[in-house]
């Protein structure tokens, strides 16, 4: 790595943090010394005996220049040495983990959930990992990222936190002192700068050419090298350094940006508007609501994002503005809900028509495992607005016979969860199908989506013949090509616009030969 000319010292600013009843006013560290900021009535040797010893007043007096310890002003900054203070061992705990994930410390892996001094994390390319502290802080690490647990304590007398890592490439996000209460020292070390984080929100990224850090929520405090004061970066400010020294500029401002969810699918599509000082995008998916379990996280230049393939429930969404310094923005937040499971059933096509003298036709589908019964929709072709009819079928139930000739038809997987019946998406919309018999035309059809083709994987359900054959086929389905008569195991995907294919369906049976 090549080594920047300014070094940089970061810490929050004392009067951006809240007050406890019980920890008075704990302002983080600075260097080798905690921070402490006086309340009315407070003595130094409150102060001693609370963070050190009693018998330790002395020291403070001498070291902060007190004329009298029995009276401090409000609102100063008293410097407590950290030597002084006694420490208890603690454990940072893994909150989340996803991906490719390594945890080591002296060069052999770590089991576990709890991560003690001296732990090494590397995360790979698509790896995540939160971690939280006794006090509710939290870390989230994104991919790759390298970076060691240098401390994790506990103030024996105060039980403040003292956490420090160092972070030698990739991202972090803390989430520092959620409660308030106040922190003892929290510290994002770097080769180029340390970030002390108190009572605030941070972001921090190392390259290996610059260092770069965003403001949330609360103040850091900034000294470069060779300078004499030091700057404060106050809420929605970022910072960044390479060799060619120091940015320090607003946050750009968070996009305006809409999730939407592919109805039936499984696909979140984000869109935001243009920030015109942007050179890229930062976008995030998470589980939860405070960012803990994140599922993806990647910068782009688009102005569109497709999330593909979730499961369905709860997602939030994150999206922000990067600067050309590569300082990332506010951040806009979006909740969505997916609701694309139980996939609808393959439709059958291209078999004979039964009964077609009495004007009936009947229709057939592929069965769903584990499906609690289907639930199958149809209407005459005419008149145009005649009441679509609804009959609810069992799970064996794999064809019906429909009393009217050319009628239109779609059916739905009906599964149980939670005492309750849940029916997924419908199908796509067929025609008067019919039976299969052994040696028939067929064809199999899904829901077409825009831009994409479809592929068909299918293989004897006992496994007896051989490796499964890929058929491609069209936008909304596949003509088979003859099959003997036998039950087969189907899954479908599709391939986008830019020929990477998406995630299979769950396998479905086919039967060939009499229903």
């Amino acid at each position: 790595m090549k080594r920047l000319r300014a070094l940089l010292g970061l810490g929050c600013a004392a009067g951006s943090l809240l007050c406890s009843p019980v920890l008075a006013q704990p302002a983080g560290s600075r260097h080798q010394d905690f921070l402490y900021q006086v309340q009315d009535g407070d003595t130094i040797f409150d102060i001693a005996s609370r963070y050190a010893t009693a018998k330790d007043w002395a020291q403070l007096v001498r070291l902060n220049k007190i004329d009298d310890p029995r009276r401090l002003v409000p609102g100063t900054t008293v410097r407590v040495p950290l030597r002084l203070i006694e420490k208890d061992p603690t454990a940072a705990r893994v909150l989340y983990q996803k991906g490719e994930v390594q945890i080591v410390k002296r060069d052999m892996p770590v089991s576990g959930a709890l991560l003690e001094r001296g732990t090494e994390i590397h995360t790979g390319p698509d790896g995540y990992l939160s971690l939280e502290l006794l006090d509710g802080s939290t870390v989230l690490v994104l991919p790759n990222a390298r970076m060691r647990i240098e401390q994790v304590t506990e103030f024996r007398r105060a039980g403040l936190q003292d956490f420090v890592i160092l972070l030698e490439r990739g991202q972090v996000e803390p989430n520092v002192d959620p409660s308030g209460k106040g922190v003892g020292r929290f510290e994002i070390r770097t080769p180029r700068a340390v970030t002390g984080v108190r009572g605030t929100r941070f972001r921090v990224g190392v390259t290996d050419d610059s260092v770069t850090g965003e403001v949330l929520k609360g103040e850091v405090e900034v000294l470069a090298r060779g300078a004499r004061d030091r700057i404060t970066i106050r809420e929605g400010q970022g910072l960044g350094a390479t060799d060619r020294g120091v940015v320090n500029e607003a946050l750009l401002p968070a996009p305006r940006a809409q999730a939407e969810v592919e109805p039936g699918f499984g696909d979140v599509v984000l869109r935001y508007a243009a920030i015109p000082e942007a050179v890229a995008y930062r976008v995030q998916l998470a589980r939860d609501k405070g960012f803990t379990q994140v599922l993806e996280s990647r910068a782009t230049a688009q102005l569109e994002h497709t999330f593909a393939d979730l499961d369905d429930g709860d997602y939030y969404i994150k999206v922000r503005a990067i600067s050309a310094a590569g300082i990332e923005g506010n951040d806009t937040v979006e909740h969505i809900q997916v609701a694309a499971r139980p996939a609808p059933p393959l439709t059958i096509g291209g078999g004979r028509v039964a009964g077609s003298e009495l004007r009936q036709s009947t229709v057939a589908w592929a069965a769903v495992p584990g499906s609690a019964g289907y639930e199958l929709e149809w209407w005459p072709p005419a008149p145009p607005g005649t009441p679509h009819m609804q009959v609810p079928l069992g799970p064996d139930v794999t064809s019906f016979t429909l009393p009217g000739e050319g009628a239109m038809w779609r059916i739905r997987t009906v599964v149980e969860r939670d005492g309750q019946r849940i029916a997924g998406p419908w199908s796509t919309v067929g025609k008067g199908a019919g039976a299969v018999r052994d040696a028939a035309p067929v064809s199999l059809h899904w829901r077409p989506r825009a831009g994409m083709a479809g592929q068909l994987e299918i293989s004897a359900a006992s496994g007896s013949e051989g490796a499964p054959r890929l058929l491609a086929g069209a936008a909304d389905g596949v003509a088979l090509p003859p099959l003997p008569a036998g039950d087969y195991a189907v899954r479908q995907r599709y391939i986008d616009r830019h020929d990477v294919p998406r995630a299979y369906t769950p396998p479905q049976r086919l039967r060939i030969g009499p229903m």
